[in-house]
Parts: C-alpha cells; sequence; structure tokens
C-alpha cells in the first residue's frame, strides 16, 4: 500500500496561495524512468512521488534518476514536505536504495539529506533560498528483488521576500523570520552532529531581534508557521523594546508558539533566541506584520521575572516577601555577561526587587537569610524613570555575590558595605562588596537567589545604610523624575542645578537652605514646567556662599503634595580634603571641573578612571593646570555610571567619586 499522502501548509501560506490565483495550479509528478536524462519542473503546487506513482510501489530498475523543482517566482522559494518514505535495504548500505536531496538546480548544491542514514521516515520538509531550487536524486541498486513502497511527498512555493536572519533592529511587514541557520536545509529532527546539518542554528548562540512597525500607529505582529528548539534552548519573545517591556513568552521544544500583537504604544516585539553548547535543531519559520490595532498587554509576570516590574518594591528595612514557590520563571540573566558573579548556575529560587532613591549619598544594605540559608545577589542599574531588567538591557549587574555562606565569616549576611573593597565576589567571596553613590531619582533592580531547593522560599530581612537610606521612594510616583541634583562653589557663588526626565501635573520648586544642617529657612521657588517628557533643567545662583552651606530641594505638584527631592552640602573651602577639589558638576552630563589645591605646578597630574567593575575606562594626563583654575575632564563618552576617579602627583594620590548621568 502506498503512503498516505500528507500535505502541510501553514494558515499563513495557504492564505497566500488564495489571494494569487495565477500561480495556484497542482500536478502529479513521479520520478523520472530516463536515468540519462534529469528533469525539471517549475512548479508551485505539486505532488510528487517515486517512479511507481500514487498507487504502488516503484520497480525494480538500476540506475540514477534526478528530479529539480524550481518556484515560478523569484520571491518564492520551494517547500518540500515527503509525508512517508520507505526503500528497499538489504543491511548492506552500499547495496540499499538512496533518495538524496540537494540545495539548487543540481548535484553541485549543498546536500541535505541522505536515505537511509537518516533515521526519520515520515514529516521529513526540506527548504530551499528565495528563487532557488531543490534536486532530488533517487538511487537504485537494481539488484534487489521486490517492491518498496518508496515515497509521498508534497511541493509547494513559499513566499519569503525578504528574510531577517540576523541579529538585527529592522523596520518590518510582511517579512519572513527565521533562526539564525537560515531557511535553506532540512527541517526535522535534532543533531549534535559536526558540523551541523545545512539550515540548523547554532550552538552557543544569543541573538536579540527587535521589530519595529514600518508605519508609524501600527504594531508588530509575529505568526510562528514552524518551530523546532532543542529542549534546553529557548526564545522569548517582549512586548516592546525598552526596559519596562514586560515578557509575553518564553518556548522550547516542537510546540508552535501562539500569535503575538505589541501592545506598547511603540508598536515593537523584541525576541531573544539562547541556544546552549549541546543539541541543535532546525529553528522556526515566522512571519512578521503590522496591525493597526494593539494586542493585550498580557504580560508572563510573576516575582521571579524582573521584567514588566513583576517583582516586589521596597523603601524601608523589614522583612519582604519572596515568589510564592520555588523556581526562576524566565531565566533573566541569559549570558555570562548579564548574570555576573552568579555564573552557568544563573536564578535557582529567585526573586526580584526594585528601589528608587529620593536623595543623593551613600546607601548600602544587608540581606539576612533565615535559617542558614545561602542568599545571592546581583544588583542592576541605576535606571531612570524605568526597571533596569538585564533581559531588557543586556547590562551587568554593578554588585554581585556568589559568596558561599557556610565558609564566610558572617554568619550568612551578604549585602553592600562602606570600604568592602571589591564589587564582585566568587564562591570565596566573604559576602559583602562596596556600597552605591546614588543620586535622587535613580532605580535599581536587585536580584535575590536562593541556593537552595525547597517551597515556600523563606523570606529576607534586608536592612538599609547610608546617608541616602531615609531617602528611598515608595511607590515610584513622584510627579516628576528629578534624576540629579547637584552644587558647587564658583568664583564667590554657590551654584545649584537640577535635571528632570520627565514631569506630570508639576507646580513649583522649593529650596531650602541651612547652615548647620537644623535650622531651615526657604531661599527660593521656581516654577516647574507642568508637563514634559524631554529632559529640562533649572538653574538657581546663591551670592551669599561663604562657608558650609546645605541646600534641600523639594518638588510640589498641582494637587498640593510636596516630594522631598535630596539633601546637598557646598562648602566654599574647596580644598577642605585633599590636594584636589570636589568634583563639579556632580552628577555631571558629561564635563566635570575639579581645582588643583596643590603647590606643586612642575609635575604633571595622572587621571586614571575606573567604572564599578574596576575597569580602566579612562586615562590621561594634565601638564599646564593654575592655582584657582577650573580643570576640566571631558567624559562624555562614557556610558551613565558610577566611576572612580584617583589623580597621582609625585606619590600624592586622590580618588574620589563621580557620577554621570545624561
Amino acid at each position: 500500500m502506498k503512503p498516505q499522502t500528507l500535505k502541510i501548509r501553514s494558515l499563513f501560506f495557504l492564505s497566500v496561495f488564495l489571494t494569487t490565483p495565477s500561480i495556484i495550479f497542482s500536478q502529479a509528478v513521479n520520478m523520472t524512468t530516463n536515468a540519462a536524462v534529469p528533469v525539471s519542473t517549475t512548479t508551485c503546487s505539486a505532488t510528487f512521488f517515486d517512479n511507481g506513482g500514487s498507487a504502488g510501489g516503484y520497480t525494480n530498475a538500476a540506475g540514477t534518476y534526478t528530479q529539480t523543482f524550481c518556484p515560478l517566482t523569484l520571491s518564492y522559494g520551494i517547500h518540500l514536505v515527503i509525508s512517508a518514505i520507505d526503500l528497499k535495504q538489504t543491511g548492506n548500505a552500499s547495496n540499499d536504495d538512496q533518495l538524496l536531496i540537494y540545495l539548487g538546480s543540481g548535484t553541485g548544491g549543498t546536500l541535505l539529506y541522505t536515505s537511509p542514514v537518516d533515521v526519520q521516515t515520515t514529516n521529513l520538509e526540506f527548504y530551499s533560498n528565495t528563487g532557488q531550487c531543490l534536486t532530488i536524486v533517487f538511487k537504485q541498486n537494481g539488484s534487489n528483488t521486490g517492491n518498496a513502497p518508496g515515497w509521498s511527498a508534497t511541493v509547494n512555493c513559499e513566499p519569503l521576500f525578504s528574510i531577517v536572519q540576523v541579529e538585527s533592529v529592522v523596520q518590518a511587514c510582511g517579512d519572513a523570520f527565521v533562526d539564525p541557520g537560515g531557511i535553506a536545509g532540512m527541517y526535522a529532527g535534532s543533531s549534535n552532529s559536526t558540523p551541523l546539518p545545512t539550515g540548523y542554528y547554532p550552538n552557543n548562540a544569543v541573538h536579540t531581534y527587535t521589530f519595529l512597525p514600518a508605519t508609524t500607529g501600527t504594531f508588530v505582529t509575529l505568526n510562528f508557521s514552524k518551530f523546532k528548539l532543542d529542549a534546553s534552548d529557548k526564545l522569548i519573545i517582549i512586548d516592546g523594546s525598552g526596559t519596562n517591556a514586560g515578557i509575553l513568552g518564553q518556548y522550547s521544544g516542537t510546540s508552535v508558539p501562539p500569535a503575538f500583537t505589541a501592545s506598547t504604544n511603540s508598536g515593537c516585539l523584541k525576541v531573544i533566541f539562547i541556544s546552549d553548547a549541546a543539541t541543535s535543531a532546525p529553528g522556526w519559520i515566522a512571519q512578521v506584520g503590522c496591525s493597526s490595532s494593539p494586542g493585550n498587554a498580557l504580560a508572563l509576570c510573576s516575582s521571579a521575572n524582573c521584567s514588566g516590574t513583576c517583582g516586589f518594591t521596597i523603601c524601608s528595612s523589614g522583612a519582604f516577601p519572596v515568589s510564592s514557590g520555588s523556581g526562576v520563571g524566565v531565566q533573566e540573566g541569559f549570558t555570562a555577561n548579564t548574570m555576573g558573579c552568579l555564573g552557568v548556575n544563573g536564578e535557582i529560587n529567585s526573586t526580584w526587587y526594585y528601589f528608587k532613591t529620593g536623595m543623593s549619598g551613600t546607601l548600602g544594605f544587608v540581606i539576612d537569610p533565615p535559617s542558614g540559608l545561602d542568599f545571592d545577589f546581583a544588583l542592576y542599574g541605576p535606571g531612570n524613570g524605568s526597571v533596569v531588567c538585564p533581559l531588557n538591557t543586556g547590562s551587568a549587574p554593578i554588585r554581585c555575590s556568589y559568596a558561599n555562606n557556610n565558609l564566610s565569616t558572617t554568619q550568612g549576611n551578604v549585602g553592600l558595605v562602606d570600604g568592602a573593597g571589591d564589587f564582585t565576589e566568587g564562591v570565596s567571596g566573604d559576602g559583602f562588596v562596596e556600597d552605591l553613590a546614588v543620586t535622587a531619582g535613580q532605580e535599581y533592580a536587585i536580584l535575590i537567589n536562593t541556593f537552595s531547593s525547597g517551597n515556600p522560599q523563606a523570606a529576607p530581612t534586608i536592612t538599609w545604610s547610608g546617608t541616602a537610606m531615609n531617602g528611598l521612594v515608595c511607590g515610584f510616583a513622584l510627579a516628576g523624575e528629578v534624576i540629579s541634583f547637584d552644587g558647587y562653589h564658583y568664583q564667590g557663588t554657590n551654584v545649584l542645578h537640577w535635571k528632570t526626565a520627565t514631569e506630570h501635573n508639576t507646580d513649583y520648586f522649593t529650596l531650602k537652605k541651612s547652615r548647620d544642617g537644623v535650622d531651615w529657612h526657604t531661599f527660593s521657588t521656581i516654577g516647574a514646567a507642568g508637563s514634559s517628557n524631554t529632559t529640562l533643567s533649572y538653574q538657581l545662583i546663591d551670592d551669599e556662599s561663604d562657608g558650609l552651606n546645605y541646600y534641600d530641594l523639594f518638588l510640589t505638584d498641582i494637587d498640593g503634595k510636596q516630594n522631598h527631592i535630596s539633601t546637598i552640602t557646598v562648602n566654599e573651602d574647596l580644598c577642605s580634603d585633599g590636594f584636589i577639589s570636589a568634583y563639579f558638576p556632580n552628577p555631571s552630563s558629561g564635563k566635570v571641573n575639579f581645582y588643583y589645591c596643590g603647590t606643586n605646578f612642575e609635575d604633571a597630574l595622572i587621571v586614571k578612571l575606573h567604572n564599578a567593575f574596576g575597569t580602566l575606562v579612562f586615562d590621561t594626563d594634565i601638564r599646564e593646570f593654575k592655582e584657582s583654575s577650573a580643570i576640566e575632564l571631558d567624559l562624555s563618552n562614557l556610558e551613565n555610571g558610577v566611576y572612580y576617579a584617583t589623580i597621582y602627583q609625585n606619590g600624592d594620590v586622590q580618588t574620589k567619586r563621580i557620577s554621570l548621568v545624561k
């Protein structure tokens, strides 16, 4: 009995056929019985059988027979589906009948398949590239007795147009989206062979694709027609492209994901593909489209996931909840860089927490795990107006501890403390890394990871410390996002400067001043913008600037609600703490100034900046400088973050923190 013909088409491709009737026709093609003359057929809809046709097995005739299928138009590729195959086999491969499939119009192209070496005998699928043919070669030994069923197959054209294959940011509506292995090749099974079969995606891959709508006001859609990943590899779909984007789903295996439509104002969808070092698979084929209507914002949200503000917001010391059960949800730290010191183990039993600073200063914390549990953590940030998730940003943690609590001398406690001396530590660490220098309006994410099983996980106690500990913002609901507030003494005046990232229903700012930090008076009020989605700068000059002065900044909205932003000090005596003055402005948007307070004008000043991970990012010599003249450092090429500037001169060394907020 001839194997039953199976025709496989996705709904998407079927809809194309219905809307392009000029290329719709169907024909039956049997493998040629003339070994001397290869046959080429241009078609977009055919059934394809061995030389026995659909009624029975193939005839026993020695020879090599060749059939090529080419698409009708150059914007299409050939899609061959072998629904069943059963050829004569003797137990000796050299005497077996064979079917071979090549990419291209002849046997000079890439060999995609050889039977019976490949064990899969049903639903074998093969694709050519756009405008490319597939060639099928049937080799018969002729000495084998009896007939065999042969094969049943269908041939179709797939409209591929433009193919998105490599990692990219692309405006796409109507394009095909395929895995990094490309569309051409065999689409069946899995493999750990070297080299991998043509069309299989590479191992050890991390690829990010961001799809933007081709027309403003529309929303990207994504529809998968084929999907085959190894169980340990994964494809993550994200609703949007920003740092607050929510996770719509994470997929592995062979179940085809559902359709997706972006729901955010950007209209974007982001896709992250991650494969491990072991087994590969054919990957996926999907269609990118654009819709005039947004999708439903159904983000995959749990406190085990950082994306989409799914964790817990904290603004004080105390015991805090954990995920409802053990597990990790989506593994956000998908590379060695984004996972930091947690390394290949990644998340084990994890919960994400967020906090926001309402004032500038230093900030630390101690995490006290109950019952002697081994807690690790990674800290991400800072962000301004957005939750910092490594899945969305690709950023590494700025602080990280993977210390083995059983080996440390801190009785299981971990956290950030002043003077720890390191920013990240492995299993032999003491549990503590350096504290933070923060500015008002920054947002951070903490991943707390329990290196043990159990359900539910024990709730940690978090205790805050530092000069900014009392300024943590609850609820992230300020009328205006004030991203910096600083001041410095310059030519007999104190210059006060602050910036807002956004403003919503803001009314005015209030500046209060004190000589001792105890007795305060209102120094000035300045009108706010009311509504703004762009960065705005404010500045005020204080002419009465002798000695040490304290300044408090407040923001009042149109409903009369007042929020305390931050407290700073400005000292007339710039040279009160060494041969280098305080840096100003600090935080800075790119250019930082300082005064030289020493007396040695012969030896150069050597300036070195290290980032939060201890990497040298800036190195210069300054040989011309004068007393009481500002020296400028142009740091505009550096990314936002905290840096440590060390200046050397003839044996003298001084280190100060600098924050860049652009």
